[in-house]
């Protein structure tokens, strides 16, 4: 079985520094996770959720995979079809983080989980390192609504 392409795309870091730059009426968050790591995938729930809630908002969710290209097929695509369904998921093709990590965002260490809130609107851009509980996600998002 084969997840659609509207699933998930694959994007280099070219892609990536778009969606860092979202047009004006709308809000990107970057969830930034692999399926090895334990807290990421515990979160993830939070977050469909929270997509789920915010879809008739300016609000538009990424799910940036920092999986190994080697377990596309094998791990990652199956995880999603599984837990992902209708989210817009990315799989960023360069594992080598220190090319890019500071172009998402300079205090970033490279942990993950890590979401990013990016706007047009520099008051509403924020930066989360480390694992979201359903309360603590929700004080993030809720100002942005």
């Amino acid at each position: 079985m084969k997840a659609s392409a509207q699933q998930y795309r694959k994007i280099e870091v070219a892609d990536l520094q778009e969606l860092l730059h979202p047009p004006i009426d709308s809000i990107y968050i970057l969830n930034f996770w692999a399926t090895w790591c334990a807290p990421c995938v515990a979160e993830l729930p939070l977050f469909v959720n929270a997509e789920m809630q915010f879809k008739d908002s300016k609000i538009r969710f990424f799910f940036i995979s920092l999986d190994f290209k080697k377990e596309y097929d094998t791990k990652v695509i199956p995880f999603l079809l599984k837990n992902l369904t209708n989210s817009h998921v990315l799989l960023l093709g360069d594992s080598n983080y220190n090319n890019w990590i500071n172009l998402v965002n300079p205090q970033w260490q490279g942990a993950i989980p890590a979401t990013f809130v990016v706007s047009a609107d520099t008051t509403k851009c924020k930066f989360y390192e480390g694992e979201f509980t359903e309360k603590k996600l929700f004080e993030f998002l809720l100002p942005l609504k």
